[in-house]
């Protein structure tokens, strides 16, 4: 679903620069509701981070969380764009 997001800011953000200023407009209403998502992605992928950290002595659960963190630095470059 994060790299759906993603895609949809990309295109949006393609089409913002290219229209009229009432397209424009609603072009960053729409790249606010998809920020919106990918707050929402952090906060999925940032519980389940944290879920799993108690299970560190399992091989897999150590690859979870490895791959949690991965997607959890994904989702902050990403957010970062916002500001």
């Amino acid at each position: 679903a994060y790299f759906i997001c993603r895609a949809k800011v990309h295109k949006i953000l393609c089409h913002a620069l290219t229209s009229s200023l009432l397209t424009y407009l609603i072009c960053c209403l729409r790249l606010f509701k998809q920020f919106t998502m990918l707050r929402k992605q952090q906060l999925m992928y940032y519980r389940k981070f944290w879920s799993t950290r108690f299970y560190l002595n399992d091989q897999n659960s150590r690859l979870k969380v490895a791959e949690l963190a991965h997607v959890w630095n994904e989702l902050v470059q990403c957010s970062m764009l916002e500001e």
